[in-house]
C-alpha cells in the first residue's frame, strides 16, 4: 500500500511539474528566470543599481530566450569573443558559460 502511495505521489508531482512549465512557462517568479532575479535583488539592495553582468549556464539561457519569445520582448544577443556571446535581460547582460553546469548561475557584478 506505501509503495503504491509513493508511486502516485511521484506521478502526481511529474504532472504538477509538466502543468507549471507548460502553462506558466518561463514567467518571472518561475524557474531560472525566478533565480535570476533574487541575485540581482540582492545586488541592487547592496549596490543600489542593477548588476552590469552576470554568468549562467545554457539552460537559464534557454529559459530566458524563451521568455522573451513567449512575452514577445526584443531578444538582444551579443557576441563578446569567438565562443562567448551574451543575451540581455532587464539592464544586465546574462554571459553564456556553455562550459559550465548547464544550471550553472553565477554572482552578479559590475563592470570594472
Amino acid at each position: 500500500m506505501q509503495t503504491q502511495l509513493g508511486e502516485i505521489r511521484k506521478a502526481l508531482t511529474n504532472i504538477n511539474g509538466n502543468l507549471d512549465s507548460g502553462l506558466r512557462g518561463p514567467g518571472l517568479s518561475f524557474g531560472y528566470i525566478g533565480e535570476i532575479r533574487e541575485r540581482f535583488t540582492i545586488h541592487l539592495r547592496s549596490a543600489g543599481k542593477f548588476p552590469d553582468l552576470m554568468e549562467i549556464g545554457t539552460a537559464p539561457f534557454y529559459d530566458v530566450y524563451d521568455w522573451h519569445i513567449r512575452h514577445n520582448q526584443q531578444i538582444q544577443i551579443i557576441r563578446i569573443s569567438e565562443q562567448r556571446f551574451a543575451i540581455q535581460f532587464m539592464f544586465t547582460q546574462l554571459i553564456v558559460r556553455w562550459e559550465q553546469d548547464a544550471r550553472y548561475l553565477g554572482q552578479p557584478y559590475d563592470r570594472g
